[in-house]
């Protein structure tokens, strides 16, 4: 019995997932994305089961200061209405993260300086859903 109590107290020390390569861009950013990705994870499972207790279980058992979420609002705000590119964009966008580069009649917009995570942009949108779908972008492959 007192075997068995010594190995169940180590599993309780040992972290539930490892860190990998992947460094975050901010503070708390890659444990920020995986409890969101368990969140949304519920949405596919049934309520009463045990998958789900372990994913809300985990998900209630890590805080989460929610700077991620600040930045996906702020990506919305920055993008709401975009007709150009102006030096207050560039600054709000250079504050959360990205290194701003024009290109002829466009801008590279590269995520905290890693080229997997870049868009580009025209300098003045073609249409008045431009701002919408460029946001829509950003959130979904980089945050």
């Amino acid at each position: 019995m007192q075997d068995y109590q010594l190995k169940s107290q180590k599993k309780k020390e040992k972290a539930v997932l490892f860190q990998g390569n992947e460094q975050d861009f901010f503070e708390g950013e890659i444990s920020e994305i995986i409890l969101e990705c368990l969140s949304e994870s519920l949405d596919n499972l049934e309520s009463k089961t045990r998958k789900a207790d372990v994913i809300k279980d985990i998900i209630s058992q890590n805080e989460q200061d929610g700077e991620l979420e600040k930045r996906k609002q702020k990506v919305k705000e920055i993008f709401k209405g975009y007709k150009s590119v102006n030096g207050t964009m560039k600054k709000e966008l250079e504050a959360i993260g990205f290194e701003v580069k024009e290109d002829g009649k466009h801008i590279k917009l590269i995520y905290f300086g890693d080229s997997r995570y870049m868009t580009t942009i025209a300098k003045t949108p073609s249409d008045n859903r431009t701002g919408n779908n460029v946001a829509g972008t950003i959130l979904r492959e980089m945050m």
